[in-house]
């Protein structure tokens, strides 16, 4: 069966902000409406359609309007999810085939239900921003929402800006920004053929495709920065991953962190696992500075953890250095004999320094094995 119109009022729900406008007919909630000497219900023989009225009036009434709107149950029949929906030959109706201007105004997302945006969504539900190469599109046959940014790179342009302005008050915005939440709810159990995959919060995929020059071009898939540009703050944190498994729940692994650096090509220079750089332009402050802090902040008497740092692999060949102290000086390691606290000399090539509880000692090194 096709889509019936049934041309009551529904409730509409608008997609982005709504616009004020004066009726110059009378219009039902839901009704595409076009401008025809004022605000009239659209049809497809002579009143192209350009919004969805928000609400029912008469001449001379102010209602809200939507350029891009759903349109929930109560009115619509007959349709098929992803079915176009067209603009019909009667005034302020919906169709589901092509009338006399054959005006594509959006899709049916199930039944009773549809996503219209009648001047923006001109070919499978897409909102067009100024050009086919940058739009937004309703997808409700693969079931998600697609946006498509095509343009030339520079210090300006950006794919997506949402910019939150906080007003004064004596709690963090700590909801964020943007917030992603994904729920695998109870009844919606992982089966016995589990795939092995987890479900996923947020992945992001930055791909080099060109064919580049030598010595051309880079990929990065996360920028991230946290910056003090006022007065003074607490702290300033770049970025908090926290792994959690609640009482009485359980988990074989729980790790918080798994960096994989993967080749399978040509490297010319490093494969470099984790890469800390520190910079620190003023020290004013005297602040310690430390490339990596690890601590146990358990307070419930857990046992010890049992290892600081494990090193471990699958590999044929594993690893050849515990440490590459790759400078002269300024590394930690110097050269030169040690004496214990009797004075008795250990001859040894090089010594590295290390601290326990605020006091200074060393480690002898030897460049000669047997």
């Amino acid at each position: 069966m096709a889509l019936t119109d049934g041309g009551t009022a529904v409730i509409v729900s608008g997609i982005g902000p709504p616009l004020r406008i004066t009726l110059a007919g009378t219009v039902l909630a839901g009704d595409p409406i076009g401008y025809s000497a004022g605000w009239v219900r659209a049809d497809d023989d002579s009143i192209p359609a350009s919004m969805i009225a928000g609400q029912s009036g008469f001449s001379g009434s102010k209602i809200n309007a939507y350029q891009a709107a759903k349109i929930h149950s109560g009115r619509i029949t007959d349709c098929a999810e992803n079915d176009d929906v067209y603009l019909s030959a009667t005034a302020g109706r919906y169709s589901a085939t092509v009338a006399t201007r054959g005006q594509k105004i959006g899709k049916a997302i199930n039944a009773t239900e549809l996503i219209v945006a009648p001047k923006l969504a001109e070919q499978s539900g897409s909102i067009y921003m100024g050009s086919s190469l940058i739009y937004a599109a309703f997808d409700p046959a693969n079931k998600y929402f697609y946006v498509l940014n095509t343009q030339a790179g520079g210090d300006s342009p950006k794919g997506m800006l949402l910019d939150v302005d906080v007003l004064t008050g004596t709690s963090g915005f700590r909801q964020g920004a943007l917030q992603i939440q994904i729920d695998r709810a109870s009844g919606q159990d992982f089966t016995a053929t589990w795939d092995g995959n987890p479900d996923c919060g947020l992945k992001i995929l930055a791909n080099n495709r060109a064919a580049n020059a030598v010595d051309r071009g880079a990929v990065r898939a996360l920028d991230i920065q946290a910056r003090n540009r006022g007065t003074n703050v607490v702290w300033v944190n770049g970025a908090q991953i926290n792994a959690r498994n609640d009482s009485g729940k359980t988990a074989d692994t729980l790790r918080v962190l798994q960096l994989i650096a993967e080749n399978y090509g040509t490297v010319e220079t490093d494969i470099i696992g984790l890469d800390i750089a520190m910079l620190s332009e003023n020290d004013t402050g005297s602040p310690n500075k430390v490339g990596i802090l690890i601590r146990n902040i358990d307070q419930s008497a857990m046992a010890a953890v049992q290892d600081i740092i494990k090193i471990s692999h699958t590999s044929t060949n594993g690893f050849t250095n515990l440490f590459n102290f790759a400078g002269a000086s300024g590394e930690g390691i110097a050269t030169g004999s040690l004496q214990n606290s009797d004075n008795v000399d250990i001859k040894c090539d090089a010594r590295i320094t290390l601290v326990w509880n605020g006091s200074t000692f060393y480690l002898p090194a030897y460049n000669t094995v047997q």
